[in-house]
């Protein structure tokens, strides 16, 4: 005959099946209680600012419970710390570390400005201003652009400064300087610029190593152009190694070199 299950058999499962889950819940109660206590923080991918300037402004106490901290406080917090955090992303990992993750501007260009000396990002973004003297113009390109609106608002506050994108008296250069400077930051060679004139809309030129003048003319057609000179370079780096000159790319169809002199030695 088959055997019925009682009411009492089934109380009893019942009664275990909750002893289990209780005390699965009191072990992580227990675990996450104890266990789960700040004891190492991480920082990633950070080149600007140093460990410990982001950990000084933190002050994350040590065996602090790790889901006390918010982690929209603290990536704000870094984010105030300076004007090159571009992005950050906290993560926690079991049982006891805090993994920060920063994305920085480059200090791409440097552009003068009322004869002050102003780092931004091929981007546009103010970073910081710095002394002529100071500058590394080895890493950091020189970046004429057009007039930069300056003006205050209503609340005394200028368009133009440290922490602010740079936006320009002629509105339609908020749009097309932007647009060139993403196409000059997809180039090729781009890390090689060492100076770049975006000022005047038909005499776009770009300076490559100190000592190629890209003379482009104005932007049609220019990733083309940009590229017709990346192959003549490669030419003249290999065959012609110790003279500088112009390349000429007014076109997308040939580039035209003018020699101009002898290249120093590096």
């Amino acid at each position: 005959m088959p055997k019925h299950t009682t009411a009492a058999a089934i109380q009893k499962r019942r009664i275990a099946v909750i002893a289990v889950i209780a005390a699965i819940a009191l072990a992580l109660t227990v675990y996450f209680s104890v266990f789960c206590r700040v004891k190492l923080v991480t920082i990633e991918n950070n080149e600007k600012l140093s460990d410990p300037l982001i950990l000084s402004e933190l002050n994350i106490m040590p065996r602090r419970h790790l889901f006390s901290i918010s982690k929209t406080k603290l990536e704000d917090k870094i984010r105030a710390i300076s004007p090159y955090v571009k992005d950050v992303h906290m993560e926690r990992k079991l049982p006891s570390e805090i993994v920060i993750t920063l994305e920085e501007y480059g200090a791409d260009f440097y552009i003068v400005k009322d004869d002050i000396c102003y780092i931004v990002s091929d981007t546009l973004f103010v970073l910081e201003e710095i002394p002529l003297e100071e500058l590394d113009t080895k890493s950091t390109a020189f970046l004429a652009l057009p007039e930069i609106n300056d003006e205050k608002n209503r609340a005394g506050i200028s368009n133009f400064g440290i922490g602010k994108t740079i936006r320009f008296a002629d509105t339609e250069n908020n749009t097309y300087i932007p647009s060139l400077m993403k196409t000059f930051a997809e180039y090729a060679l781009s890390d090689r610029i060492t100076a770049l004139h975006v000022d005047e809309r038909a005499n776009i030129t770009a300076e490559i190593d100190g000592k190629y003048l890209l003379k482009l003319g104005n932007s049609k057609g220019l990733k083309e152009k940009l590229s017709l000179c990346e192959a003549s370079i490669d030419y003249l780096t290999e065959n012609m190694a110790g003279v500088k000159g112009t390349l000429h790319a007014w076109t997308t169809e040939k580039v035209t070199f003018e020699i101009t002199g002898v290249a120093e030695s590096p």
